[in-house]
């Protein structure tokens, strides 16, 4: 990732803790291009309570985000 490592260390703490986590990520691919991700984490719980897994949500919005920052370019010159 790369965001700053503050972020991860929150978002496990969150999910490690029983709680989901929503929110956006940067990204480098393997191919070396970075792409913005929504991202949704939730927690999986045993018979106990304990969390066992987690199921990660991913979508990418690189080309949503880049049309958005042109949109508000635009209209700032207006």
């Amino acid at each position: 990732g790369l965001d700053d490592p503050s972020l991860y260390a929150g978002i496990w703490t969150t999910v490690m803790g029983g709680e989901p986590w929503s929110g956006r990520l940067n990204v480098r691919l393997r191919d070396g291009r970075v792409v913005t991700e929504d991202a949704v984490l939730s927690p999986v719980r045993d018979a106990d309570g304990r969390v066992t897994h987690i199921v990660v949500l991913l979508h990418d919005v690189t080309a949503r985000v880049g049309l958005e920052g042109q949109l508000s370019q635009s209209r700032k010159l207006e």
